[in-house]
C-alpha cells in the first residue's frame, strides 16, 4: 500500500508539522492538480465566465446597465459561486486519490450554493467598501477572507462563521498570501491590457474570456490547497486526514 498512487496523490502536500506554510508548495501541487484535470476544470470555468462575453460586448457598444448587461452580471455572480464550489469539490476528490466525478461535485456544490453566495456577497461588499476608502484596505480584507469559500464548502459553516474562520486560519500567514494575491492581480492586469491593446474588440473579449477561465480554474485549486496547507500549519492536520476534511 505504501506505493499506491491514490495514497501518493492524497498526500501530495507534505505535512509541515512545525507550523510552516509554503506558498511555493501550494503552487507546485496546484499545477499538478490542474494538469491532471485541465480538460475537466476548464469547461466548468468557461461556462461560468461566459456572461463576460455579454458584459464586454455591451461595454464596447456603450450599453452598460441595459437589461442584458444586468442579467449577465447576475448570471456571472451565480455561476461563479457554483463553479467555484464544484471545482473545490473536484479538487478534494483528486487529492484524495478518487476519480473526479462531476455529478457528485455538482450535487455537493448545489447543496452549498446559497451559503457560498452569502460569503461572496459579504466579502465583495466588504472589499468594495475598502476600495472606496483606499486600495490597501480592500487588499487586506481580500487576504483575510481568502479561504472563506473553501471553509464554507468543506466545513459546512454559514457565511459569517466562514469569514471569521478564514481570518483565524490566515492569521500569521497573510504576507505569504498577499504575495499570492499580488501574482493573480499582476496576471489579470497584464492579460487584460494586452488583450485590449493588441486585439480587435470581438477577439479581445474572447481572449479575456479564455484567460479568465484558465485563471479561475487555477485559482479555485490554489484556494483549496491553501486552505488545506493552512490547516496543516496551524492545526497539525496529517496526510491521512486530507480525504475526510468534508464534515458532513
Amino acid at each position: 500500500m505504501a506505493n499506491d498512487p491514490a495514497i501518493d496523490r492524497a498526500t501530495a502536500i507534505p505535512s509541515s508539522g512545525d507550523g510552516d506554510f509554503r506558498i511555493a508548495c501550494v503552487l507546485r501541487h496546484a499545477c499538478a492538480v490542474l494538469y491532471r484535470n485541465f480538460w475537466i476544470f476548464l469547461p466548468i470555468s468557461a461556462i461560468a465566465a461566459s456572461p463576460n462575453l455579454i458584459i464586454f460586448s455591451n461595454s464596447y457598444r456603450n450599453a452598460r446597465f441595459s437589461p442584458a448587461y444586468l442579467l449577465a452580471l447576475f448570471s456571472l455572480f451565480v455561476l461563479g459561486a457554483l463553479s467555484q464550489a464544484v471545482l473545490l469539490q473536484a479538487t478534494l476528490q483528486d487529492i484524495s486519490g478518487r476519480p473526479v466525478l462531476l455529478g457528485e461535485a455538482l450535487r455537493n456544490g448545489l447543496e452549498r450554493l446559497l451559503p457560498i453566495m452569502g460569503v461572496a456577497i459579504a466579502t465583495t461588499l466588504g472589499c468594495i467598501l475598502g476600495a472606496l476608502l483606499l486600495v490597501v484596505p480592500a487588499l487586506i480584507l481580500w487576504v483575510r477572507w481568502y479561504v472563506a469559500v473553501p471553509v464554507c464548502v468543506v466545513e459546512h459553516l454559514g457565511p459569517i462563521r466562514s469569514i471569521d474562520r478564514s481570518q483565524e486560519l490566515t492569521r500569521g500567514y497573510r504576507w505569504q498570501i498577499s504575495g499570492l494575491c499580488l501574482l493573480f492581480l499582476i496576471f489579470a492586469v497584464i492579460v487584460g491590457t494586452m488583450s485590449f491593446r493588441l486585439l480587435p474588440a470581438p477577439l479581445a473579449a474572447i481572449g479575456i474570456w479564455v484567460s479568465i477561465s484558465v485563471a479561475s480554474s487555477f485559482g479555485a485549486v490554489v484556494v483549496i490547497l491553501t486552505f488545506i496547507e493552512l490547516r496543516r500549519a496551524k492545526e497539525g492536520i496529517g496526510e491521512e486526514q486530507v480525504a475526510v476534511f468534508d464534515r458532513r
